[in-house]
């Protein structure tokens, strides 16, 4: 009998699957084995393991505009498209569970609000209209990047015992469209979508 569970055990090793004592939820279904005719009891939750999360600032759109006259004056400029960035999830096996459930995970590790899957930033020209001050000002339009890689974990009862199934992948999303002028004689704070914009000043 031992030699046909450990046989199962490995089994669901090679499939993705462990049991439930090996995760964090160890104290359901420790000491069980492999049973037809045992019951599983209180589903444990699901879980995650995350890696490499990151958020960053974007530039979609920018031009650089010039005011030659000694006085502030309005401007409209058309911005070209210099970056894509879409929101999807990739799986890196067979295992899949719905797209909105890693983009909720990862907007709990970065605590942003996150686009849906397949949501993409604007794709053509952008026009804006802004006062700029004489010399050089830079229009943008972008967004924040956020991406991480995970493993979610959900349980499935199997001949009486609590096992996870593994579902590794990969996961990016943005928050919201944003555009404002830059006059590059100013210096913006640091980690924001104007300071990636200020690079824009020298060429």
């Amino acid at each position: 009998m031992k030699r046909i569970v450990g046989a199962v055990a490995s089994l669901l090793m090679g499939l993705g699957l462990v049991l439930a004592a090996a995760g964090p939820s160890a104290a359901v279904g420790t000491g069980f084995e492999p049973d037809p005719g045992r019951k599983c009891g209180t589903t444990p939750k699901p879980y995650w393991k995350w890696s490499s999360v990151t958020k960053k600032y974007v530039l979609t759109h920018h031009a650089v505009v010039e005011n030659y006259t000694s006085k502030a004056g309005s401007r409209t400029k058309t911005m070209a498209v210099s970056a894509t960035v879409t929101a999807a999830v990739t799986f890196t096996t067979s295992a899949k569970v719905s797209a909105s459930l890693p983009i909720g995970g990862l907007e709990g590790q970065t605590s942003l609000s996150l686009q849906a899957s397949g949501a993409r930033t604007t794709s053509s020209t952008v026009s804006e209209t802004y006062t700029v001050q004489p010399g050089t000002s830079v229009f943008y339009q972008g967004t924040r990047q956020a991406s991480g890689s995970f493993t979610y974990y959900k349980p499935a009862c199997l001949q009486g015992s609590w096992i996870w199934t593994k579902v590794p992948g990969k996961v990016t999303s943005w928050t919201s469209e944003i555009s404002g002028a830059l006059w590059c004689k100013t210096t913006p704070p640091a980690n924001t979508l104007a300071a990636v914009a200020k690079k824009k000043c020298t060429g």
